[in-house]
């Protein structure tokens, strides 16, 4: 097994990426990887190692192939800090909240999520927000009026955006935990919910 001959930790928010200067053995053939052309994150797969910790690479996107060095790459992981692989997911697209899951991680601090009707996209995991049963004294399946309106919660980001549903089945909307967290009157919620809220 090769060893990695130093390691240089780049912190960037709470986010950390490992660069290594020497190859490592975990760079070979079929590994899944993430590299940069320029600002732009692209996936894909290692196809062969070269020399001098170089790899050749089979781009998803550019259907083609790219040479890069081991300490440039992000490299597939089940998880990378609070994202793992199959969580559920909110971001901003187009300036407009959707949601998602995450098809592949990487230790890069990249993500690659299946958002709906959009297919496959790379997005940083500084922005993106993982879905949990409850956030904060709100749980998903509460049920709770706000401006007259019965609302359910059907999931919760620790971002602090929530998908509910109001009115009829598939009248959605996202709402920012601070827009519901006075006011709230709880008219049903799950067994293990802490509503009504209390700041």
């Amino acid at each position: 097994m090769l060893k990695i001959k130093s390691l240089l930790f780049l912190c960037v928010i709470n986010c950390c990426v490992v660069f290594s200067s020497g190859a490592s053995s975990q760079f070979e053939a079929g590994v899944r990887v993430l590299y940069m052309m320029g600002d732009v994150p692209f996936t894909g797969t290692i196809d062969r190692v070269l020399r001098e910790g170089n790899v050749l690479i089979k781009s998803d996107r550019a259907r083609s192939f790219v040479i890069r060095h081991t300490s440039k790459l992000g490299m597939k992981v089940d998880c990378y800090g609070r994202i793992c692989e199959r969580d559920n997911v909110h971001f901003i697209r187009g300036g407009y909240d959707t949601s998602g899951k995450v098809y592949e991680v990487f230790n890069s601090g990249h993500s690659l999520v299946q958002s709906q009707g959009t297919g496959l996209r790379i997005r940083k995991n500084i922005q993106i927000g993982k879905s949990y049963k409850c956030v904060y004294s709100l749980c998903k399946e509460d049920v709770f009026t706000l401006n007259d309106e019965s609302i359910k919660i059907l999931d919760i980001f620790d971002n602090g955006m929530i998908l509910t549903e109001k009115n009829y089945p598939g009248d959605y909307e996202y709402l920012h935990i601070g827009e519901v967290f006075e006011g709230i009157d709880c008219k049903v919620s799950n067994e293990n919910s802490s509503c009504p809220i209390r700041r």
